[in-house]
């Protein structure tokens, strides 16, 4: 290990922690202390992240406590923020004031952000969106992507006047394909076993020479991705094409609350040329009668719990991640393929400027659950041994890097040991290489387990 390296990176943490404590309005109370007992330094550093969270989780759900789904109108009601909560039902609450101070305004674009109850609920009130305003007997769309709710969100509605065929990649979409789809549902990284990357470029040059006017929906899942993918390239490759709607959507807990998991959110942002101002301004409001109908935006609660400075608008902290993802992928060395078959990250496959994942997977060759959850152990336990410990668990985005291991649902189940790395690059992060570059050496688990 690097030691000064490490102990770098857990200065910057420190100064990004400081940061968001001062973001949040928590006292800091950071330990002084010589930075020569790095282990200290990282449990401290796990500590304080928690503080923080427990803080401003009480902060804000104490400062609406006292707020009914029903309220009652003559008093105001406030985020511990200061943003003023208005509603008359909390199931129709518009958050417009949290949605305007998020939203990324674009020269030549207009457009607006909607905060939903997670990034599956504001697909489906596009979707439900699109329907409405085409109205036609079978709307068609495609999904190019792999995350598995998406598939099952969709898989349902190919029963309800909608037909969404999935798609490897974009090379397989031909002229007559582009020429008769509404829609498109793409990541740019594919939520799947092996990360596979999108070529965005494709799939813009072949809407760019559609010869049909007729409106076009694109929405673009970034939720691996956060704020670090560049939507502006996106826009700028669709400037001449005034009838392509772009949406971007996203899951709002992962990259956008400082790795602190404080409330369910989605994100969706949507823009349109300046020429379609009332078009869009119209579609705007069917996305929140929607929203407000079904049930699907944030709560009260929630609310408090996000209106902070940084929330939906802060990169630093999604950068972070995916920088120490392509790290850890880099250094893992799989000498051989008899425990790990081989590792998955998007560098081992493109260059491209979004070709990034917050995790990385390794496929385990075993047919045995028990072997995966032994590996599981074993990282713990060596973790254990120097006096530190790492949390087990799904997701990604969180200050401290997590590991679990995953069972596919087919047949022949595949089973795979995620890596979801945290804000920094401390004694966790390089033990965990360590150990897996250690375990990759043996012929199989069964050797491993007689140490």
């Amino acid at each position: 290990m690097n030691y000064q390296e490490i102990e770098e990176n857990l200065l910057q943490e420190k100064a990004l922690l400081r940061k968001v404590a001062d973001d949040l309005g928590y006292p800091w109370d950071f330990p002084d202390f010589s930075n020569d007992s790095l282990i200290l330094f990282e449990k401290e550093l796990q500590n304080l992240a928690q503080k923080i969270r427990e803080y401003w989780i009480d902060k804000g759900i104490d400062a609406v406590k006292y707020m009914y789904k029903s309220p009652d109108k003559y008093k105001s009601y406030y985020t511990h923020y200061g943003s003023e909560v208005k509603y008359g039902y909390e199931r129709c609450l518009e958050p417009d004031f949290l949605e305007e101070r998020i939203h990324e305004v674009y020269s030549e674009w207009t457009g607006f952000t909607l905060l939903f109850s997670s990034a599956m609920s504001s697909i489906t009130t596009v979707l439900n969106m699109i329907n409405k305003v085409l109205n036609k007997k079978m709307v068609n769309g495609c999904f190019v992507g792999g995350y598995f709710e998406s598939y099952n969100l969709f898989n349902n509605y190919n029963i309800f006047g909608t037909k969404i065929d999935i798609v490897n990649d974009t090379f397989h979409l031909i002229k007559e394909n582009v020429e008769e789809l509404d829609f498109y549902i793409i990541e740019p990284v594919k939520y799947n076993l092996e990360l596979d990357i999108t070529d965005l470029e494709d799939l813009l040059d072949k809407l760019n020479n559609m010869e049909s006017n007729k409106a076009v929906f694109l929405i673009i899942d970034i939720t691996l991705l956060g704020n670090s993918f560049d939507k502006q390239s996106i826009l700028n490759a669709l400037f001449h094409k005034g009838n392509i709607l772009v949406f971007f959507v996203k899951s709002g807990i992962k990259l956008d609350q400082n790795g602190f998991e404080f409330a369910n959110c989605g994100m969706l942002s949507m823009y349109a040329s300046i020429e379609q101002y009332n078009l869009v301004r119209k579609l705007e409001g069917y996305l929140k009668s929607f929203r407000a109908t079904t049930g699907v935006g944030i709560s009260g609660k929630d609310l408090s719990l996000l209106d902070f400075p940084s929330f939906g608008k802060d990169k630093v902290h999604s950068e972070k991640i995916l920088y120490n993802t392509s790290v850890l992928a880099k250094e893992i060395k799989l000498e051989n393929d008899f425990i790990f078959q081989h590792i998955a990250h998007p560098t081992y496959k493109s260059e491209l400027s979004y070709a990034k994942s917050p995790m990385v997977f390794l496929r385990v060759n075993t047919s045995e659950e028990s072997d995966c959850k032994f590996i599981i152990d074993y990282i713990r336990e060596k973790i254990k041994e120097i006096t530190l410990s790492i949390e087990v668990g799904n997701s990604f985005g969180f200050r401290q890097t997590r590991v679990e291991y995953i069972k596919t649902l087919e047949k022949d189940p595949k089973f795979i040991i995620k890596i979801a790395p945290g804000s920094y690059r401390g004694l966790i992060f390089y033990k965990i290489i360590d150990t897996i570059n250690y375990i990759s050496n043996f012929h199989r688990i069964s050797e491993l387990k007689k140490i």
